[in-house]
């Protein structure tokens, strides 16, 4: 059946690039990349280099989107084969099976059917769709949320014969569970991002993804977003073109990359004057009120720093901070709460 029938690429010659199953991952068994640069008919061998006995990597990236274009590279060529043959993805020997065919089938009705998911899940998928993130983002997102996402771990269950370890940490299976909470190298992101996150211990990926992507703060819901979309981007990226994985660049790459999105897409800021302003409202006793403000200037600096008074409005501390940045007010007055809340602690 169509399903779970795919190609085992040999010499290349019998499967058809646009028209046979050959792919690897689930519900991407055929290739969605539009024809280009070879006839509609033309077949898998036009894209192997018969030297190397290798994908043609030049050729392939000419051809295809470049999420597609490093799915086909990681295909393993079998040249023991004297031909291409068809085979059962959802077995590792194979052969087709009652038992992986059913599992097969409720897959994919799961998803061609998310309405049938429960009330907080319908609630997460509108969110999803709502946000003010890339169309790309949104993709990522509903493709984690519904545990489809090809990471080692679940390639190999599916029947694919690969090294299942992460490949950031090499210690633990890399499940998106893993990759996005429990690694090592993430956590530190996590934690050095404009969102200061400590990985909660005993909160599932589900979980947090329902706190973080319907929270009422937009700001963060976004960063949030954009964080997980990049980690997965900066892991294919070490995969595939052997670039290195580092917390620290990545979460400069989020920070501009949120910046240079909100900006380019114009979130209007309602501007307030001063006689708008609400005045200042004292604490209780014995107790302390801060107020945390940000600026952005045009020689391409931002500012932040937070007042605490008492309740008589007697200043107790008071601190700014200035750096090198140009980010949208948005960004500045959520980089500002964490800059404040980390001195505090």
């Amino acid at each position: 059946m169509e399903l779970g029938s795919r190609w085992l690429i040999g010499d290349g010659q019998k499967v058809k690039i646009w028209k046979d199953n050959w792919l690897l991952e689930q519900g991407k068994f055929k290739v969605w990349s539009p024809v280009k640069n070879l006839p509609q008919d033309a077949p898998v061998s036009e894209l192997i280099d018969r030297d190397t006995k290798n994908w043609n990597r030049t050729k392939v990236f000419n051809t295809f989107n470049l999420y597609e274009a490093n799915q086909i590279i990681n295909i393993p060529i079998s040249w023991r084969l004297p031909e291409d043959k068809r085979i059962w993805h959802w077995e590792r020997n194979g052969n087709y099976s009652v038992r992986s065919a059913y599992h097969a089938i409720q897959d994919e009705n799961n998803r061609e059917n998310p309405e049938a998911s429960s009330m907080s899940d319908q609630r997460l998928w509108r969110a999803v769709w709502n946000m003010h993130v890339p169309n790309s983002t949104r993709n990522f997102l509903w493709r984690l949320a519904r545990n489809i996402l090809p990471t080692r771990g679940r390639l190999e269950q599916k029947g694919v014969n690969l090294d299942p370890i992460c490949p950031l940490c090499f210690s633990e299976t890399e499940t998106t569970e893993h990759l996005f909470m429990r690694c090592p190298m993430v956590q530190q992101l996590w934690f050095i991002s404009a969102l200061g996150i400590h990985i909660p211990q005993h909160v599932s990926l589900a979980q947090w993804l329902q706190q973080w992507i319907t929270s009422s703060d937009k700001v963060a819901s976004h960063l949030f977003s954009i964080t997980l979309w990049l980690i997965w981007k900066g892991r294919n990226q070490l995969i595939f073109n052997k670039t290195t994985f580092c917390p620290v660049s990545l979460a400069n790459e989020i920070s501009n990359f949120s910046a240079e999105f909100l900006i380019a897409n114009t979130l209007k800021i309602k501007s307030v004057r001063v006689s708008e302003l609400e005045s200042w409202e004292q604490p209780n006793v014995g107790t302390t009120k801060i107020n945390v403000d940000t600026g952005c200037f045009q020689n391409g600096t931002t500012g932040w720093g937070y007042l605490a008074r008492d309740h008589t409005g007697m200043v107790s501390f008071a601190a700014t901070h200035l750096e090198k940045i140009s980010i949208s007010p948005l960004l500045a007055e959520a980089m500002a709460l964490r800059w404040c809340l980390h001195q505090l602690l």
